[in-house]
């Protein structure tokens, strides 16, 4: 009974972690997931502060952050260029309230399916959520009629829905709306928390060959047809290992390397020869084309890299310098100043002075995490994906705020820190 009560917790734990992390609404649904998960947690939550009569400083700490931001993104949008442009001021300011709503459900939910509760435990959910969608995204390649049937359960935008079938032909698609070089970069950091739990004792995927030999190659094919920003994290991934095992590990980290690389190469090997007997060329071409234009050509480049470059298109005011257009999109609802890259983009909606607030509150973040952890595996962890949060922000605008406020509440509830304010 009991353990039938715990698989109960845990498989809605896995479900609302799923939703949290690859959002998206059903037809018949008159809210999305998010918010219904969001109003659950909400109400969660505020029955637990009554109850407790107490709420943890980092928790407010975290809300206070995001508040300063969507006060930064109101400025910069109502009261200096008059624009109703509130989405980064949203997304980057107040969803921080939202998302603890989210986070604290799910990693009660965890707590509840698993009395010897850990870090670890709780960061392993995030390998199986991660494992189901790559299964649903490869169904959808190789099926399409199977994403068509799924696009039409949900709420969609007319011009993305022909891009994502379009696109599926030689690209994965997920559920959700994390998509392409996003759900690349997910990709990613899944596989940094599978190796964290390869070397972790208290994991079940401790010192247990099988997971780099199986789960590796799965994520890494995935985010390779996600987007081919994944082979940064590639390079990235290789950093990691060595930085998470130290130099005197550094035979345990080439054995780790090569756990992963091997079966890459030969389940790629594998792929490519069946590509190729199927007329598949295209998707080839695709994924590879850095390296077929750096054999051809010398030059280490694609399409997209060369688009990238045509997207640094620098303010021609002081006051746009200085405070931003306010302004995500273009009347045509593409990005603003036809600009996908991070770093413009929050130039061109808060400024400079917003933008470095904006970056100085991710290390404000993360130091409320580096304290909260004692596992310095984790605290490893936190700022590898704070350093491709800065990487990334080179070409997007990526979200890590979810990531960020899911392993405070981890932390948390592995009672690591003990100080509340009541």
């Amino acid at each position: 009974m009991i353990r039938a009560k715990n698989l109960a917790f845990k498989f809605t734990a896995l479900l609302c972690l799923f939703l949290y992390l690859f959002p998206f609404q059903f037809k018949v649904l008159p809210l999305s997931n998010t918010r219904i998960l969001q109003i659950i947690g909400a109400i969660g939550l505020l029955i637990y502060i009554l109850y407790k009569k107490k709420i943890h400083t980092k928790i407010l700490t975290f809300n206070y952050y995001g508040i300063i931001i969507l006060i930064i993104g109101i400025f910069s949008t109502i009261i200096v260029n008059e624009s109703n442009q509130f989405n980064f001021a949203l997304t980057k300011g107040l969803y921080i309230v939202l998302y603890s709503c989210s986070a604290f459900l799910i990693v009660s939910l965890l707590k509840k399916s698993n009395k010897n509760f850990t870090p670890i435990k709780a960061l392993e959910a995030i390998i199986y959520v991660t494992i189901f969608q790559a299964i649903i995204s490869l169904l959808f390649f190789c099926f399409p009629n199977i994403l068509e049937l799924y696009n039409s359960l949900i709420i969609i935008d007319d011009n993305y829905l022909q891009k994502t079938e379009e696109l599926n032909s030689f690209r994965l698609v997920g559920i959700g709306s994390v998509q392409f070089a996003n759900a690349a970069v997910h990709y990613g950091i899944a596989l940094w928390i599978l190796i964290l739990s390869y070397i972790s004792k208290d994991s079940y995927f401790y010192n247990k060959s099988w997971a780099l030999y199986i789960i590796s190659p799965l994520f890494c094919i995935c985010g390779i047809l996600s987007a081919r920003t994944f082979f940064v994290i590639l390079i990235l991934t290789i950093i990691y290992i060595y930085y998470l095992l130290g130099y005197s590990h550094v035979k345990k980290a080439i054995n780790i390397i090569l756990k992963i690389s091997i079966p890459l190469i030969l389940i790629g090997i594998g792929i490519l020869a069946y590509m190729i007997a199927n007329d598949l060329d295209f998707i080839i071409e695709w994924a590879l084309e850095l390296f077929i234009n750096m054999s051809d050509g010398g030059k280490l480049e694609s399409a997209s890299t060369n688009e990238l470059k045509d997207m640094y298109v620098w303010p021609s005011s002081l006051k746009t310098w200085v405070c931003g257009d306010g302004m995500s999109q273009n009347a045509s609802g593409g990005f603003y100043m036809d600009s996908d890259v991070g770093y413009i983009r929050s130039l061109y909606y808060w400024g400079i002075i917003g933008s470095i607030i904006y970056y100085s509150i991710q290390f404000k973040y993360v130091s409320i995490l580096r304290k909260s952890f004692h596992d310095y595996k984790i605290i490893q962890l936190i700022n590898i994906i704070l350093i491709w949060f800065f990487i990334y922000s080179l070409k997007e605008f990526w979200a890590v705020e979810p990531y960020w406020v899911l392993l405070l509440f981890i932390a948390l509830f592995s009672n690591q820190s003990k100080k509340y304010t009541t």
